[in-house]
């Protein structure tokens, strides 16, 4: 596994962690139901399909997420949309000159490529204005 993958998931884990806690909270609050048995063939989950996915719009959101290697930056177009993970490899590039991941601002335009994975997106490029 490549160290941006593994810091990627991390981020990724970071992220799915508050709704995790939240839905927590509501399975204790409500009665319990009785547990369904599993079969073989659930146990194996299917392969994650990547698909190369491009964007263009205004940031509405922006999260930060901090792992043991450093800040991971995320954002969405959308309240609806996928979260687009900015990983090490990620080129960010503002008027055409490579900046930090932490130049993105909630309102700016920008042009995103990369690949979707679930509800996550592994951004390959994003350009800022």
């Amino acid at each position: 596994m490549r160290l941006n993958t593994i810091r990627r998931a991390t981020a990724i884990a970071g992220l799915a962690l508050v709704p995790a806690l939240a839905f927590g909270a509501a399975a204790q609050a409500s009665p319990a139901a009785a547990p369904q048995p599993t079969t073989a063939a659930a146990a194996e989950q299917a392969p994650t399909v990547r698909e190369p996915i491009a964007e263009i719009g205004t940031v509405s959101q922006i999260g930060n997420v901090e792992t043991p290697d450093g800040p991971i930056v995320t954002f969405k177009f959308a309240p609806e949309g996928p979260w687009w993970v900015i990983g090490a490899d990620t080129e960010v590039l503002k008027d055409g000159e490579v900046v930090s991941p932490q130049e993105l601002r909630e309102g700016d335009q920008v042009t995103a490529e990369g690949e979707l994975d679930g509800e996550f997106v592994d951004a390959a490029s994003v350009e800022i204005g």
